[in-house]
């Protein structure tokens, strides 16, 4: 494979990608989600924006995303509460 240009092992790559998979799963496993929230803030390009989310349960809820809880709920912010949404399938668009 080189597609970049640079000649890739396949099995190298692969044998990589199940190494830091696992690796990755004993810190959950070690220390839950806590350990992963900093890295999220950092790469949430959601957190500040308004959104809609479509739950099977309810009508299409607006808020402004306010990250995730401990959980792993995405926190949504309407009329001054915020509420986490992590049950089911949810849909999440960027409000235009």
């Amino acid at each position: 494979m080189s597609q970049a240009g640079v000649k890739i092992d396949r099995n190298v790559l692969a044998g990589t990608i199940v190494e830091n998979l696992i690796n990755t799963l004993d810190l959950f496993n070690e220390h839950g989600l806590e350990s992963f929230t900093r890295e999220w803030r950092r790469h949430d390009l959601v957190s500040g924006h308004v959104v809609e989310l479509q739950h099977e349960h309810e009508p299409v809820i607006s808020g402004v995303a306010r990250g995730i809880d401990a959980h792993g709920a995405l926190l949504v912010e309407r009329d001054g509460v915020t509420r986490g949404y992590h049950v089911g399938e949810v849909s999440l668009r960027l409000a235009q």
